[in-house]
């Protein structure tokens, strides 16, 4: 996986993804964008129109957990592996982050 002309991923597809983006748990909660992205575990939040909350997750059982005990009325729960372009997001999240610094 390139950026910026950079390395920053070699390997397969599948490992690329298992490395750098964890997992996706989606769900509807009454829990504020906020409050989610201070979850353990949690890289990223977002809350769309629906009602739904897309959750980046370095450890899914972990946020899994503290979002059911945070919001015990949270359903439709899916845990997903991340695809190949969160997997980009955050490695180049990440280098941008590294470059910065």
């Amino acid at each position: 996986m390139l950026n910026r002309g950079r390395v920053i991923a070699d390997g397969t597809p599948a490992t690329i993804k298992q490395q750098a983006a964890g997992r996706q748990i989606r769900c509807r909660t009454r829990l504020s964008e906020a409050a989610l992205a201070l979850l353990p575990g949690v890289q990223r939040a977002a809350l769309d129109a629906g009602g739904y909350a897309t959750l980046m997750a370095a450890d899914s059982d972990r946020a899994l957990r503290a979002l059911v005990a945070a919001d015990e009325s949270a359903a439709d729960i899916e845990i997903r592996s991340a695809g190949l372009e969160e997997a980009f997001l955050a490695l180049t999240a990440a280098d941008q982050a590294s470059a910065v610094a």
